[in-house]
């Protein structure tokens, strides 16, 4: 499931966080920048069902995190 407009100090214990009452996360991960490190707000989650992946998107979809609307 990919989540987009992450605020730039997001973690992978945030989306872990935000999206595990919905399911079964089988990862959980933020681009960054291969060079700075830094993030490019925006990740991915992975769910053990399609189900779930579907409820998460329907429920967080233009939902607020930290100031952003998550896409």
């Amino acid at each position: 499931l990919f989540v987009g407009d992450l605020p730039k100090f997001a973690s992978e214990s945030d989306l872990e966080q935000l999206f595990s009452p919905f399911g079964v996360l089988l990862d959980a991960k933020i681009k960054r920048n291969s060079t700075t490190g830094k993030t490019l707000s925006y990740g991915f989650v992975t769910f053990a069902t399609e189900a779930s992946a579907q409820e998460a998107l329907k429920a967080m979809d233009g939902n607020m995190f930290s100031g952003r609307k998550l896409r």
